[in-house]
């Protein structure tokens, strides 16, 4: 969170975004945005699961039984489908990670968390993926691994779903999937 940023933002215009597209597709009014931290479920790419928190933002706002306004209902509801633009805040991109409806005074609580350190916590390192895809890290040398069943070079660690990839397969660099070499590696 940036020390210059207010903690308590009032009337808070929120941009939805689709992911696929990275455009606009729709946009709501937040009564309330706080800032506080947040904790949600991670999901690493080599099957590691566990909970972070993360310093996050909390989209308070109207449900849908409230004629007359605009309700935060409709992004409650696509939370971890979509993510958010918050023009007045310093992380600009926002993912929408948990959502709960008080029933006593038909408010929805939003909390996300900037879409860049989720990156950061649920993706693999790049040094991971770099062992992975058979090169080492600190030299960006190949390092000897199992041969590229698709042009026998060398580069591939696993098949997809193995233990050793998980459910992301890692291209070979030497070919980079297509079975000719494309001289990005040496062999």
């Amino acid at each position: 969170m940036s020390d210059t940023a207010p903690d308590d933002l009032r009337l808070v215009l929120v941009r939805v975004l689709s992911q696929l597209a990275w455009e606009e597709v729709g946009y709501t009014i937040a009564h309330q945005a706080i800032r506080r931290p947040v904790t949600f479920r991670t999901h690493r790419g080599n099957g590691q699961r566990g909970e972070s928190t993360l310093d996050g933002l909390a989209l308070i706002g109207e449900n849908d039984q409230h004629a007359g306004k605009l309700s935060v209902e409709a992004l409650a509801r696509q939370v971890g489908q979509v993510i958010i633009k918050v023009d007045r805040t310093t992380e600009l991109l926002w993912l929408p990670v948990a959502a709960h409806r008080d029933e006593l005074v038909g408010m929805w609580t939003i909390e996300c968390v900037p879409l860049v350190s989720w990156f950061r916590l649920s993706q693999r390192t790049d040094a991971e993926i770099l062992r992975l895809a058979g090169v080492d890290p600190t030299t960006g040398e190949l390092l000897d691994v199992r041969p590229c069943p698709t042009c026998q070079g060398r580069g591939v660690t696993g098949q997809f779903g193995s233990r050793e990839v998980g459910n992301h397969s890692i291209t070979c660099p030497a070919c980079l999937g297509s079975g000719q070499h494309q001289g990005m590696a040496q062999e």
